[in-house]
């Protein structure tokens, strides 16, 4: 018995906007590392759950910035 998930995914593009940033930043990022991307048929993607992750460690590093963190 087979069982296939989906993984729901963005275009760079796509994510970018999520994080409020233009398309060249996005991409710069990618490049960077510092956003999660897959190729899928020589494009990347990211994946959305990737995506979630990278914005609450980013919320989590401001709040830890501003001093309301609890370590």
């Amino acid at each position: 018995m087979s069982t296939t998930q989906t993984i729901e995914m963005l275009s760079v593009t796509e994510a970018g906007r999520r994080l409020g940033v233009k398309r060249a930043r996005a991409y710069q990022l990618a490049k960077a590392g510092d956003l999660p991307v897959v190729e899928v048929a020589g494009c990347f993607r990211v994946p959305v759950a990737a995506l979630d992750a990278y914005i609450a460690a980013l919320a989590e590093q401001a709040i830890d910035n501003l001093g309301g963190g609890d370590g």
